[in-house]
């Protein structure tokens, strides 16, 4: 019992799965900030404030201690928002230093576009925890899932080029695609490619793992043993490698002169995105982000809550997927990107990148994610007090009738800073009184300490003797080799490509304590032979699994 409260109050508070987009929002589909992480996702939900987002609830802030404005009708559809200016500028950078401190997040970069002009860029705090260098609006973080939309910008212009529709079949254009069921596989479009609406299950926990494959052809294939877990066409399930194949195969159709799948999908990305919108910094290359002095260190969330700094190199294994949330930016970068979805497919400097019809294609919903809530192709769809509004993890919001565009990124894995500060912006800006930090706040402090009191409860040591019969080398059919052993008075599990400690909660049950997994939790057993088995479980709503290992050494 204990540990099914333990893990649930975890997930609460921001601290289960997280999923270094990576993952998280790779998340995802629309959940809490992914920088520094993995695509993430969470289901899309409304917001007390009027807002359909997805935050994760952050914790209370001071209001500022100028008057508030007085409360502006429900309804703003018809509201023009006002001009982002130096007062709200003032009030918006104390409250990001503020969220920043209360999250204990160590760095964040924010940057604002109204009306074709960028008005604000700005970093905050520091690129690694306890090292003094800065962020600033030039620091390349990975951005996760909010690439999604980039990848279906590129694939609008693929068929503005008559390359292919958003109708035709994924297997027209890769003949060897496969799903497992094989009525489907002929069904699927390059539209339903990247709408999550194909019900194909969510599996990101194996990318972190040595038997995942590494390359684009090898995703592609192990789509065939992916089950189902939602209706074809018509149910919201995330899947990043179902988007990275969109993205694969709409460059793979582009390609004159096909080569590998990868190299195909960087080199449409930088000559149909980054090159024409003037995006230099925006890379999915590893060496170059590791050669940029500029670059941010990744900080994944302990099972206690606190924030440490992780290897880039864990951010590594997404280069698969590279379609759904793969790439580094800076919001100098973004903030050009947003111009050009509120320009319709215009660039900064007055170039046509994409269609606006094709664009818009990327805006219209797909699949209903809750009440007056939809995902569409790389982007949520809501409203903020009735103003049309898309994002994706709060990283990149625009609300394309207001001529408004806000990018935030922090180098801190589930955290809601991007979602916190753009609701603070558009409070700003429509002259209404901040609400919905208080919220969030009452949320997340009630997560927090009941979290805390769980883990309190936790034995103060490990029991040596329980434990060590369990050392060994153990394998699963989808993770492969991984080791259980003790390193002093910690069990520790290495996978190879990460290590963790395991912490006992009782009843044979360990918590994974450590990034990037952190919330999961491995159960310790016997077969009916008596042999040392032990499972890996994940209570993550959105992709629940259960990973059985048998020793074989």
């Amino acid at each position: 019992m204990m540990k099914m409260k333990l893990s649930r109050w975890l997930a609460a508070a921001g601290a289960a799965l997280l999923l270094v987009p990576i993952l998280a929002a790779c998340g995802n589909a629309p959940s809490a900030s992914p920088a520094a992480g993995a695509p993430t996702s969470a289901p899309v939900t409304t917001a007390t404030d009027g807002a359909t987002i997805v935050p994760a609830p952050t914790a209370a802030v001071p209001a500022p201690t100028a008057a508030p404005s007085a409360p502006a009708p429900a309804d703003l559809s018809k509201v023009a928002p006002r001009p982002f200016d130096q007062a709200m500028q003032t009030q918006l950078a104390a409250y990001i230093t503020t969220v920043m401190q209360r999250e204990q997040v160590p760095g964040a970069a924010v940057a604002i576009v109204q009306d074709g002009k960028v008005v604000y860029q700005q970093g905050f705090g520091v690129r690694e925890k306890g090292k003094p260098d800065p962020v600033t609006p030039e620091t390349l973080m990975m951005i996760g899932s909010t690439g999604k939309s980039m990848t279906t910008m590129m694939m609008a212009s693929v068929v503005d080029d008559g390359k292919m529709t958003w109708d035709t079949p994924a297997i027209s254009i890769l003949p060897t695609f496969a799903l497992s069921d094989p009525s489907l596989t002929p069904k699927v479009t390059m539209r339903q490619l990247v709408c999550n609406c194909t019900g194909v299950q969510r599996r990101d926990i194996e990318m972190f793992f040595p038997n995942t494959p590494r390359t684009a052809e090898g995703m592609i294939q192990g789509l065939k043993s992916f089950s189902f877990a939602g209706t074809f066409g018509k149910s919201y399930q995330y899947s990043n490698q179902m988007v990275a194949s969109g993205g694969y195969l709409a460059a793979r159709a582009a390609s004159a002169q096909p080569s590998n799948l990868y190299k195909d999908y960087v080199a449409q990305m930088q000559r149909r995105v980054f090159e024409p919108i003037g995006m230099p910094s925006t890379t999915f290359s590893f060496e170059k982000v590791q050669a940029n002095p500029n670059h941010a260190t990744p900080h994944g969330q302990m099972a206690d809550l606190h924030y440490v700094p992780i290897s880039l190199q864990l951010e590594q294994p997404l280069q698969s997927v590279a379609p759904a949330g793969g790439s580094w930016s800076n919001v100098q970068d973004l903030a050009h990107y947003l111009i050009t979805q509120l320009n319709a497919g215009v660039a900064p400097d007055g170039r046509r990148v994409v269609s606006a019809d094709n664009l818009k294609v990327t805006w219209q919903p797909q699949v209903q994610t809750g009440p007056n809530q939809w995902y569409a192709l790389g982007w949520a769809v809501g409203s903020y007090k009735g103003v049309r509004l898309l994002t994706h993890n709060g990283g990149l919001t625009f609300l394309p009738d207001a001529g408004l565009g806000i990018a935030v990124l922090t180098n801190a894995q589930s955290n809601s800073v991007p979602t916190a500060v753009f609701v603070r912006v558009l409070e700003l800006v429509y002259g209404q009184p901040m609400e919905g930090d208080a919220r969030y706040a009452q949320r997340v402090a009630q997560a927090q300490q009941a979290a805390r009191a769980q883990l309190a409860q936790l034995p103060s040591q490990l029991d040596l003797a329980a434990v060590a019969p369990y050392q060994g080398i153990y394998t699963n059919p989808s993770l492969g080799a991984v080791a259980l052993v003790l390193k002093g008075q910690k069990l520790v599990l290495d996978s190879g490509t990460f290590s963790t400690e395991l912490r006992s909660v009782g009843n044979g049950t360990y918590l994974v304590w450590d990034p990037p997994l952190v919330g999961m939790q491995v159960k310790l057993d016997r077969d009916t032979a008596g042999q040392p088995v032990w499972q890996l479980i994940s209570p993550d709503r959105d992709q629940p699994d259960t990973y059985p290992f048998t020793r074989v050494h």
